[in-house]
């Protein structure tokens, strides 16, 4: 009878997971969980610069070695043709772009900008001389482009280019500089990120000033290199730099700076950031070359995700590059050689801990008979084969407990557990073991 009952037990158990409600509802904070598509499901690299949703509900990634469609299945692959004269002029690309009216532009390195065109499945190169860097448009449909030697203008209807050279007293940081991002505001004001950098221009006035915002930051390491400008409902600003995330107001003064702080778990895991989204008036998330980080803009605390071999859906490279937040608050996010990583919080996936027994710092063993939770939230483990693990949720680690010290047993982590439960009033584990035939505390 105990051997038909301890099948049964094991089979209900399953053999290699802990449940979703000991890691997941019990959770107070659910770590987003991420699913990827790769070189392996398709994608044709996985380093991805840009991503885009158009208004047919294809996802649309950038990389340097094509510009990739998914349809939520499949995924198709556009390169440059030397025999085709309606392909992408080469196959490295740097920046998406869907304007007011529907249209998708493309920038690539080297090889201009380029306009798609649906019906024919083709592009329509755009010349430029220099390489496409970022693409925004404004409420008249004109195009304002980033290049790797300044700003220019594109007609979205004519085509036609116009660059910045002429402009009286504007600065050779916006005309002739490497201009990396572009954001046009509700006002219609247009913010240019540099590599030294923030500038502003307002179409509707003749006398802009053209000041520098971040121009008190120091020089030196990159600092104000603008990566990433994004504005919130309030109005304000959020610039991603190589110094770290600023907020500004709506004319430019700098209100805050978010920085990584050694030792300080609540600060950015790095200074090095690449872009910026807004899931919603609470939460930025800032992509970083080491992990993503998500803002919670009223309290100010932050969050760290990075890669972890011990759980199954982390990120899969910590260098986080580009960021979309579509309509559906489905989060896609493209990183450096991990390809792209899916965060759909709608989507329940059961949080998974194998068993690994090289893991000094993982699960002791693969059959899970039972759960306690302490009342600071730790996590008591039972399992049959294992002895008995407590789990931290602050660093998703295993501590391998002994039981008693004199049971050879117990200490090397060979006795099966049937029952582990928390007493609040004494502050202890009690667990009773199969093995051993009676109760114990801990």
């Amino acid at each position: 009878m105990y051997a038909k009952n301890l099948i049964s037990f094991r089979f209900a158990w399953t053999l290699t997971i802990i449940c979703f409600w000991a890691f997941t509802v019990l959770a107070q904070v659910p770590e987003p969980k991420f699913t990827s598509l790769t070189a392996m499901d398709g994608l044709s690299s996985n380093t991805v610069s840009a991503i885009l949703k158009d208004r047919y509900g294809f996802m649309w990634f950038a990389t340097d070695d094509g510009l990739n469609r998914f349809d939520g299945s499949d995924v198709l692959v556009y390169r440059h043709n030397k025999k085709d004269s309606t392909s992408l002029k080469t196959s490295d690309i740097t920046s998406l772009h869907q304007d007011r009216s529907g249209q998708m532009w493309v920038g690539t390195m080297e090889g201009g900008l380029h306009l798609y065109n649906r019906r024919k499945d083709s592009f329509l190169s755009i010349p430029s001389p220099h390489s496409i860097t970022s693409i925004g448009s404004d409420a008249s449909g004109k195009l304002w482009v980033g290049t790797t030697n300044g700003l220019i203008n594109v007609d979205g209807k004519t085509h036609q280019i116009s660059s910045f050279l002429s402009i009286p007293r504007i600065p050779d940081e916006i005309s002739k500089g490497l201009i990396l991002s572009i954001a046009v505001d509700r006002k219609q004001r247009v913010w240019i990120g540099s590599k030294n950098g923030l500038y502003r221009i307002d179409p509707s006035r003749r006398d802009n000033e053209y000041i520098n915002y971040l121009e008190s930051l120091p020089q030196d390491g990159g600092a104000p290199t603008v990566k990433s400008i994004i504005e919130d409902a309030q109005g304000n600003l959020w610039i991603g730099t190589y110094s770290g995330v600023f907020k500004l107001d709506g004319e430019g003064k700098i209100l805050k700076n978010f920085r990584f702080e050694s030792g300080n778990k609540n600060s950015l895991s790095s200074n090095m950031v690449f872009a910026l989204a807004m899931e919603s008036d609470r939460r930025l998330w800032i992509c970083t070359d080491a992990g993503l980080n998500i803002l919670d803009m009223q309290n100010g605390n932050i969050a760290r995700y990075a890669p972890d071999t011990r759980t199954q859906f982390s990120l899969s490279n910590k260098s986080v590059r580009s960021i979309l937040i579509d309509n559906e608050g489905i989060c896609w996010l493209g990183t450096y050689k991990g390809g792209v990583n899916k965060y759909d919080k709608n989507l329940a996936i059961f949080g998974l801990k194998r068993s690994d027994m090289n893991d000094p710092y993982g699960l002791s063993a693969p059959f899970v008979t039972s759960f306690a939770e302490s009342e600071s939230g730790e996590l008591f483990v039972g399992t049959d084969g294992g002895g008995l693990n407590l789990y931290d949720r602050s660093t998703n680690l295993f501590k391998k407990f002994p039981i008693n010290p004199k049971n050879r047993n117990a200490a090397s982590g060979s006795e099966r557990f049937k029952t582990v439960y928390f007493n609040s009033i004494q502050k202890r584990a009690l667990i009773f073991s199969i093995h051993a035939g009676k109760n114990r505390s801990l």
